[in-house]
């Protein structure tokens, strides 16, 4: 009876017990709360930076001979690239052969706006050249200093890989500078990635400048000589992490004849300065890097005369830019006008001064 009335019970499942739901995960604060963290700040930073720096980043489409395109066979562009708009009036620097004046140029703006364009100038030995969209409606980036930067800066990359992924970020660092690649002197060496379609793309600074136009890289150097029938004897085609962009002040010089605005000739701070490796003394100094700008001539009268600075002093910054070599003094005064704030190290005292930069004055070397 008492087996009968057990497996009645099972069979009706009275015995078995109501199958519990699934347990309901709810986040507790800790879980919710949101801690300030680097990383944080970092992604913060880098989505400000890609939101200032877009509408500087244009697409270039070229069409080199388009009557006799078949449009039903053949695509209706020959390149698209990046390029990177420079100043107002519609002037755009590209990538591109001098062939492309005699074909059809279109520049697309960050909104997806298509303008007509012309090609105003080109320049051989970087391989750019110098467009102009009217219409195009942009205002006048921000430069930087890229004589400024040092190995290990900060460099921001933004361009359209591949012709199509329009506005692709990229975070990488300076890793040489002074580069040569044929006639192209004087490059970035980067370890941002530049793909096909990626040249003419913009390259900042931390702090959104505009510090140069990306080139090439090994790797496209190396397939350009494969495709060509050439030999990769260095095996360029297998390199990662080595690309190449022209410092933006060599543009500037490039086509300024073209530009709305002229660029003033480099005050003088009536200086002679001579780089030299003094580590010991900058590290006792609290000082970063290795290299010291020494003041080996002071012009009597000139500007930094007039300011207080003697022979011996070490320059370390003008107008708020550090210094960190004789190039990247020519560059700052390049950009500094009239009257700004020097900073200089005589012996262990840090000092300060408003100094009031001159013209530059026919025959004079400082």
């Amino acid at each position: 009876m008492i087996v009968e009335i057990a497996l009645l019970w099972l069979q009706e499942g009275v015995g078995t017990p109501p199958p519990q739901a699934e347990p309901i995960l709810e986040p507790s604060p800790v879980q919710v709360m949101v801690t300030p963290s680097a990383l944080g700040a970092l992604e913060e930073e880098l989505w400000n930076l890609h939101q200032g720096l877009r509408p500087n980043l244009v697409q270039i489409r070229i069409d080199l001979d388009p009557e006799a395109k078949d449009p039903q066979f053949e695509p209706e562009w020959d390149l698209l690239v990046s390029g990177v708009f420079i100043a107002e009036g519609g002037y755009v620097v590209a990538p591109g052969p001098v062939e492309a004046g005699e074909g059809r140029i279109s520049v697309v703006r960050f909104d997806g706006k298509t303008f007509p364009a012309k090609l105003i100038d080109a320049d051989v030995d970087y391989g750019l050249i110098l467009l102009k969209a009217p219409a195009l409606g942009l205002k006048n980036p921000t430069f930087g200093h890229p004589s400024c930067m040092r190995v290990g800066s900060v460099a921001i990359g933004l361009s359209n890989p591949f012709g199509t992924l329009e506005g692709s970020l990229s975070l990488g660092f300076v890793a040489g500078k002074y580069r040569g690649l044929g006639q192209a002197k004087n490059l970035l060496q980067l370890s941002n990635p530049v793909n096909p379609g990626d040249g003419g793309g913009l390259v900042a600074n931390r702090k959104g400048q505009l510090v140069g136009i990306m080139l090439t890289s090994m790797q496209q150097l190396g397939w350009s000589l494969a495709q060509s029938g050439e030999q990769d004897t260095q095996g360029w085609h297998r390199a990662q992490g080595i690309s190449f962009a022209v410092p933006v002040d060599q543009v500037l010089r490039t086509f300024q004849k073209h530009l709305p605005w002229k660029l003033p000739p480099t005050p003088r701070l009536g200086v002679a300065i001579r780089q030299h490796f003094d580590p010991e003394r900058r590290a006792a100094l609290g000082l970063p890097g290795s290299w010291s700008l020494e003041v080996v001539e002071v012009v009597p009268g000139g500007p930094a005369a007039k300011a207080g600075m003697k022979k011996g002093d070490i320059l370390l910054a003008i107008g708020g830019q550090n210094l960190v070599s004789t190039d990247c003094v020519a560059e700052v005064l390049w950009q500094v006008r009239g009257r700004t704030q020097m900073i200089f190290l005589r012996g262990e005292i840090r000092q300060q001064a408003q100094v009031q930069l001159q013209p530059v004055v026919a025959g004079s070397k400082h």
